[in-house]
């Protein structure tokens, strides 16, 4: 008998697809090549990230295709995370040129574990009142972009 249960909670655990959380967004003070420096040209011909005020950026691949999308961050105001305000955006290449994805104000963005449409689904945490309760943002295919 106790053979059999372990039979089974071996057989469980080697079958039962796994729970995992998605990786961390690792956050750096500077862009890494030419493909990032581009993403950053382009947000600032938008006058979305100003280039004289620190911003961060993180590469991540959100639909698992092998090329990076990339988040950055820009805190235009001191405190922007106490106030959920910081101000990020999502962009991706889309025939060699940067393309905006999404764009919104937060304390913080992580990657959740579910998908839609093949894509990881954001967290973000859009309240700040609450340091723990976030907004799921699913990619949009109709729209696409990253919407709540």
């Amino acid at each position: 008998m106790i053979c059999r249960a372990l039979f089974v909670m071996f057989f469980m655990a080697l079958f039962a697809p796994a729970a995992m959380a998605a990786d961390p967004l690792i956050f750096r003070d500077t862009v890494k090549d030419i493909r990032e420096e581009s993403v950053i040209v382009s947000l600032t011909a938008t006058k979305k990230v100003f280039t004289e005020l620190p911003y961060k950026i993180a590469a991540v691949d959100l639909n698992g295709d092998g090329v990076d999308e990339w988040i950055i961050r820009q805190d235009k105001s001191s405190g922007c995370e106490v106030a959920a305000a910081c101000d990020f955006y999502v962009v991706g290449i889309s025939e060699n040129a940067p393309l905006l994805l999404g764009e919104f104000a937060a304390s913080k963005v992580d990657i959740d574990e579910y998908k839609s449409y093949g894509v990881s689904v954001l967290r973000v945490y859009n309240l700040k009142n609450n340091d723990f309760k976030f907004t799921r943002y699913r990619w949009g295919p109709q729209n696409y972009a990253f919407l709540p």
